[in-house]
């Protein structure tokens, strides 16, 4: 007989499927993210996925939101503007599991599991905001025009709080990690 996990709190799963969504979208882009492979790196239930969220715009959407809240405390915080932290740690404080099955990719900040062959969360994590973000402005006009109108705004109002060069700074971060 195969265990149960422990019941979850009301909003942990969406919780899950943001910090999820953080690390799919931010490597694998909008279009290239897929809402199965968020569930799995969430370990949530694939139904479980619309019901947290309407549509993939709207977890998108809730995944811009939070890498721009990342950003910008980590930024009021004495992060950096590449959403890293000076103490090599990252803003959801490490859970990820750390274990020895895998090896690291570097380039692309995640585990890589050889058991299974997929990827799972690596506790470097503090470039997701960053290519979020990256992958937030490559996406602003592949959108359908609600979507579009609030991702623009969003994008908008981080411009404003992180500064034109912060937020140009952010830009540069998340594409040198991808392209690494």
């Amino acid at each position: 007989m195969v265990g149960h996990r422990p019941r979850r709190k009301p909003g942990e799963n969406r919780q899950r499927l943001v910090e999820a969504g953080l690390v799919e979208f931010g490597l694998f882009g909008y279009h290239g993210a897929s809402t199965a492979g968020i569930a799995a790196r969430a370990d949530v239930p694939q139904p479980h996925v619309y019901a947290s969220f309407a549509t993939k715009h709207e977890l998108f959407l809730a995944c811009v939101a939070a890498a721009a809240e990342e950003l910008t405390l980590g930024d009021a915080e004495g992060g950096r503007a590449d959403g890293g932290h000076a103490d090599g740690g990252h803003a959801d404080g490490g859970h990820a599991d750390a274990g020895e099955r895998g090896r690291t990719d570097a380039a692309a900040g995640e585990r890589l599991d050889a058991d299974a062959g997929v990827r799972s969360a690596e506790p470097d994590q503090s470039c997701s905001g960053a290519r979020i973000l990256l992958q937030a402005v490559a996406a602003a006009e592949a959108l359908p025009a609600a979507p579009r109108a609030e991702l623009r705004g969003l994008l908008a109002g981080l411009r404003d709080r992180l500064g034109a060069e912060g937020f140009d700074a952010t830009l540069s971060a998340a594409a040198r990690s991808l392209l690494a």
